[in-house]
Formats: structure tokens, C-alpha cells, sequence
């Protein structure tokens, strides 16, 4: 025999329809063998799923087997926020019998399982991993047309068996079969012949009609920025912070950079667009620092921890842009030498400078350390005054005075002759040449 079956009906405030097509083969000794083939759609929701079964029944016993597959694809949830859900894949097996001595009396035995993470198999609100339930139950069918019914669900999930969710339900069933007379569906002697296989061949397949849905969390909140930044010491570079997953629009960034921000630099800007302000190079100090940042959206969920290295690279002493001099007025020379000349009286002090630049005309600042000043001195041997003593000119320590202008003194040695000073720095070397004379 040849049969459709189709059902409408709203589970978990769901529209869905159940359309079948089965076979049912009966034998002359009174047992039918059939399959059948379904497809499950979701009106509500547009979920979609496929069932295929199995039935085999003799006179006052039955027996079923399900399989069912989801056919559509992840969908935002309206059960759960911030969830997708699918229809979850699963079986079910389910027996029932009448006892030919009191066919008014039936007992039945279900095992169900369905298949995945987070499967609402008692609702949304009791998501389980791959859970399964036993359902026993009782039925009293008095007269063919009414039925009570009571069944105890029992839920368990994992493979450890542990319970934690159940479900007892009430039933009463009218049955109204058209043809047959109300007298006929009113008679308890009427009850035995419903038990026969040849008088339940229009009999609905016992499956599980209602679509159970599995959940996921939807992917989390995640956030990335570059991997490194450089440039150049207080200069300024935007950096995008890419934000994916945000629900409902980003509510705050949190930084992780106090060790940068105490060496001078500065992190500012808001959503995505942000600027990282450089400190100044330090040459004998850090110019390294990794930083992170979190993002937490509108509806509280926190991002992972994304890390950027920020470095600050040595712009470089430009020696065109810079100059090295001293800073007192000198006599002039009286043999025409255009070296300026200081007095060789072993205490006269003159301030020697040094202003270093890079190539944008950028004063290069904290590099006071990282001078080299030394000076060289030849007598003059055509000196008329020679001293048994000689003190040599000397210098004293290198400081900034400002913004990338530093200072050593030299104090004058007590005989004649040519003093250069040499200043090196970041491998670039200035020399300044003058004459020590006695007047």
C-alpha cells in the first residue's frame, strides 16, 4: 500500500509541516513491514530537514525506527541571542503494546538521540551535547473515538549518562475516523479490532514531527591589529584596529601600554581609527615596546587580546643639517690664520657646541650619552714663552641645553700652540680646530 501523510502543527512557538510518502507491505500472517521518506520544514523559521524510517508491526505490537538530517544551514537564532541555529541530526527507536487480554491497556518505550554541541532537545533553554532521552508511557483507550495518554521523558547527555532534564506529559486523544459510525467509534468491543495489523493500515507513522534545532554561539567577538609599527622618534602613524563580530556597535578599547606611554609615547583616537604617537629615540635606551588592546561590544562580550610591537627607529644625525661650534667671542689671529684663537692662560673657559639635526631639520634630542667629545692639542714649537709646567686645554662633560643643542666646556692649557676638538656621534664625526696663544 501506497500512503502520503502530511501534518501542520506550532511546536516551540514554531509553524511546521510534515510532508511523508511511505510504502506498507501487509502479509497473510497478519504483520506489515514498511518505510517511509519525510521532509520537515520550518514555516516559522525556514529550517529544513529529512527523515527516512523503518515500521514493523504484528497484531497488538508495533516497532519504528527514525533517522533524520538537517538540510539547511546555519540562521541567525530568535531563541537565543547572539546564537546561530540548524536542524540537528538524530534517530529515534520507539515500541508499543497492547495486552490482547485488555486491549484498552497499551504501554510504549521511546530512545531518541540527536547529534551535537548544543542541541535543544528539551528547548532552547536546556542545550545539551549530544543528548539522548528515554520515554516510557502508559495509554487508556476506553473506546476506539478517546484515548488518555501520560509519558515520562527522561534527558540525558554525554556518554557519562548523566541526567539533568525531564518532561512528563497528559494526553487525551480524540480519534474520529470518517465512515464509521459514532456508535460503532463508541463501543469498548470495538477496541480489540484496533489492535489488529489489517485494521491499522491508516494508521499515522509514529515519528518525531517537531524539527529539533541545534545551537552555536555565534563567532566570537575578535579584534587584530598590525603586527608592528616603526617610524621615526615623535612622529605620529595611524593604525587601524579591525573589529569583527561586534554586537551591536563597540563600546569601549582597552590598552595595555603604560610601558610605552612612561617612555613618551601616546596612544589616542576611538572605534577603529587610532594614532600612535612616537617618543623620541633613545640610543642607549628602549625604542621597543609590544602593546595590546581588548574591545568589549554593547552587549558585553570581550574580544581576544591582540598584541602590535611599536618601534622607534634612529633618524641618524645629519651632518649638513647640523653645526658644531664655539660660542665666545675669540681674538682674531695675527698671522692671518681664520682658526679663531683663545688665550692660553690655563683658565680662560669657552663653550663648545654641537646642534645635531637629522635630514628634515628635526632636532635629534637624549643623545647627550652617546657624545663623544675628545681634544688634541700641538704645541707651538715656535712659542717664545716655555713653561716647566704645561697644562693641557681639557674638556668638561657634554649636556643638552635644548632641544638637540649640546654643550661641552674647554678650558684653556697655559701654552701655545693648535687645539682641535673632535666630536663623534651615531658613527658621524664634527671637528672644530683653534689656536692658543700667550698675550
Amino acid at each position: 500500500m501506497l500512503f502520503s501523510q502530511t501534518s501542520l502543527h506550532r511546536t516551540d512557538d514554531r509553524n511546521q509541516t510534515n510532508i511523508g510518502l511511505g510504502i506498507r507491505h501487509f502479509t497473510p500472517d497478519n504483520a506489515m513491514l514498511g518505510a517511509n521518506v519525510f521532509y520537515d520544514y520550518d514555516l516559522s523559521r525556514s529550517h529544513s530537514r529529512a527523515g527516512f524510517g523503518v515500521e514493523y508491526w504484528r497484531d497488538y505490537f508495533r516497532l519504528g525506527v527514525n533517522t533524520y538530517f538537517g538540510l539547511s544551514d546555519w540562521k541567525n537564532s530568535r531563541d537565543i541571542d547572539d546564537y546561530l541555529e540548524r536542524p540537528a541530526n538524530g534517530w529515534d527507536f520507539s515500541a508499543e503494546g497492547w495486552l490482547p487480554a485488555y486491549p484498552q491497556l497499551g504501554a510504549s518505550i521511546q530512545f531518541e538521540k540527536y547529534y551535537g554541541k548544543n542541541v535543544g532537545l528539551f528547548g532552547s533553554d536546556n542545550l545539551q551535547e549530544n543528548p539522548y532521552a528515554v520515554t516510557g508511557g502508559i495509554s487508556y483507550t476506553p473506546v476506539p473515538l478517546i484515548k488518555f495518554s501520560a509519558q515520562h521523558k527522561q534527558g540525558f547527555w554525554t556518554f557519562q549518562g548523566q541526567s539533568n532534564t525531564h518532561d512528563t506529559t497528559f494526553g487525551v486523544e480524540f480519534n474520529y475516523r470518517p465512515g464509521v459510525s459514532l456508535a460503532e467509534q463508541l463501543s469498548s468491543d470495538n477496541v480489540a479490532v484496533m489492535r489488529e495489523v489489517q485494521n491499522r493500515r491508516y494508521d499515522f507513522v509514529e515519528r518525531n514531527n517537531n524539527i529539533v534545532l541545534e545551537y552555536k554561539k555565534k563567532h566570537a567577538l575578535k579584534i587584530s591589529l598590525p603586527e608592528s609599527v616603526q617610524g621615526e622618534g615623535e612622529s605620529i602613524i595611524p593604525v587601524t584596529l579591525t573589529i569583527n563580530n561586534a554586537s551591536g556597535g563597540i563600546k569601549s578599547v582597552q590598552w595595555n601600554d603604560s610601558a610605552f606611554t612612561a617612555a613618551g609615547g601616546k596612544i589616542s583616537g576611538n572605534g577603529t581609527s587610532w594614532q600612535i604617537t612616537l617618543p623620541a629615540y633613545k640610543s642607549e635606551g628602549v625604542n621597543s615596546w609590544n602593546v595590546g588592546a581588548t574591545v568589549q561590544d554593547n552587549r558585553g562580550n570581550v574580544s581576544n587580546y591582540a598584541v602590535m610591537n611599536i618601534s622607534v627607529t634612529d633618524s641618524g644625525v645629519s651632518t649638513a643639517d647640523s653645526s658644531f661650534t664655539q660660542c665666545k667671542t675669540l681674538l682674531p689671529r695675527v698671522d692671518g690664520d681664520s682658526s679663531p684663537t683663545i688665550s692660553a692662560d690655563s683658565q680662560s673657559t669657552y663653550p663648545i657646541v654641537l646642534s645635531l639635526k637629522d635630514s628634515n631639520g628635526k632636532a635629534l634630542t637624549g643623545l647627550a650619552d652617546d657624545i663623544e667629545m675628545s681634544v688634541e692639542f700641538t704645541a707651538d714649537s715656535n712659542s717664545a714663552r716655555q713653561r716647566e709646567t704645561v697644562t693641557a686645554p681639557s674638556l668638561g662633560a657634554v649636556e643638552e641645553i635644548s632641544a638637540g643643542v649640546y654643550r661641552s666646556v674647554l678650558t684653556a692649557g697655559s701654552q701655545a700652540g693648535t687645539v682641535r676638538v673632535t666630536a663623534k656621534v651615531q658613527g658621524k664625526t664634527f671637528t672644530l680646530n683653534m689656536s692658543g696663544s700667550h698675550y
